[in-house]
């Protein structure tokens, strides 16, 4: 199965995506990612790139059209 795009680093998890994504899960919130949830590839506190997370524990920052992890948003760091 085709990986379903949404948007900019939107993406609808399929199986392949939850197997190699679920072994870290979440970054943002700590829980395990489901089949057919919707994730972003953000930047966040993590320091190394964009990582998936689910869509709800980010923010888009049109001014950088990129996905940012809720709490560096909110403290302006990324």
């Amino acid at each position: 199965m085709a990986n379903k795009k949404k948007g900019p680093n939107k993406f609808i998890l399929d199986l392949e995506m939850l197997n190699t994504y679920n072994s870290e899960g979440c970054l943002a919130c700590g829980q395990k990612f489901s089949l057919g949830e919707t994730v972003v590839a953000a930047c966040g506190p993590w320091g190394d790139g964009r990582k998936m997370i689910h869509e709800n524990e980010a923010v888009y920052d049109k001014k950088s059209e990129a996905y940012v992890e809720r709490g560096c948003y909110k403290n302006g760091k990324f």
